[in-house]
């Protein structure tokens, strides 16, 4: 008498369909039959043997392949170095993007999101008009800074390489310094009861810190997140005052790009230094991106949006140009 052993299946890598590997038993036939992914293994005895009693004779095999584990394709990685010379990530807008790797991501239905640390800090003057000499006292300068955050998200691909965000918030509180100021102000005036101090803003700098945030599908149906930093840039700084409410003697001396470019001492400084610029309240009318109000009130301009720069009336006759270096 012989017994039937069970057949068993293969070993092979993952997504294979494993093969049925048959026993070699004296005096047991099998044979096989296969419908889809499962195979039925009949056995008999050969001529001449006889099986024994209650052995199993008919054995059933799955043969669908093993699942592979899931592989997570990733959010390509880039530099910030492989973005052409024009490529910003600013409030509500992302432009000068890598356009392969923005587009392979808009198949994967990514969702981007901007993050912007912004550090303000405002220089602010004091002094007050001496009522005897007629003559405007300096009393020093101070720094006042605030930090915040603006986010944008409810991305949308704007162009090539570029991507706009319907929906931006801001976290923390803006450039806000006139209660520190008033303290100031309130102090100065205890110690000179008699006079009308007076305030202005003389220098203004903003550091941005950008980043984008993909948020991708992956194949294995999580959600993968990738954070790509860029180099904080700075700009301001050297006087972006330009409200022409702080200016006088004001004298156009020439145009750069379409924009006017004017000289002038500012109200509020005895030295008499005289500045080349322009002035906020015009650019405000064809480029109001590059304008804002800070804390005490006087619109600023921002001279590297504009691709130019402030310079003294001396640079300026100098032969300095006031396009800003690239």
């Amino acid at each position: 008498m012989v017994t039937p052993v069970a057949p068993t299946l293969s070993e092979v890598e993952c997504g294979i369909k494993p093969e049925v590997v048959l026993p070699t038993t004296p005096g047991v036939v099998y044979a096989q039959s296969e419908d889809g992914n499962t195979v039925t293994v009949t056995a008999t005895a050969a001529e001449g043997y006889v099986l024994a009693p209650g052995s199993v004779t008919s054995f059933t095999l799955d043969v669908t392949p093993k699942p592979c584990a899931c592989v997570p394709e990733d959010i390509p990685e880039f530099n910030e170095s492989d973005f052409p010379v024009t490529g910003y990530v600013g409030n509500g807008f992302a432009v000068g993007l890598p356009e392969a790797w923005l587009a392979g991501l808009a198949e994967r239905e990514a969702i981007f999101t901007s993050t912007t640390a912004i550090t303000q800090t405002t220089k602010v003057l004091f002094g007050y008009n001496d009522p005897v000499s007629d003559q405007s006292v300096e009393l020093g300068t101070k720094d006042y800074s605030t930090n915040f955050v603006t986010t944008g998200s409810e991305s949308t691909i704007s162009g090539p390489g570029s991507l706009s965000f319907a929906n931006v918030t801001t976290s923390g509180q803006p450039f806000d310094i006139e209660e520190a100021v008033a303290a100031d102000v309130a102090e100065f005036q205890t110690q000179y009861p008699d006079a009308e101090i007076l305030y202005f803003g003389v220098e203004d700098s903003i550091t941005e810190t950008p980043s984008l945030t993909v948020t991708a599908k992956g194949d294995c149906g999580e959600d993968q997140v990738k954070e790509y930093p860029f180099e904080p840039r700075t700009s301001g700084g050297g006087g972006g005052l330009s409200d022409i409410r702080v200016k006088t003697n004001v004298t156009l001396v020439g145009s750069v790009h379409g924009f006017n470019i004017y000289s002038w001492n500012y109200t509020f400084d005895p030295s008499g230094q005289k500045y080349v610029g322009v002035i906020a309240q015009e650019v405000m009318k064809t480029n109001p991106d590059s304008v804002y109000v800070a804390g005490d009130g006087y619109y600023r301009v921002r001279y590297d949006v504009l691709g130019l720069r402030m310079l003294t009336l001396e640079q300026y006759e100098a032969g300095k140009s006031v396009l800003a270096p690239k």
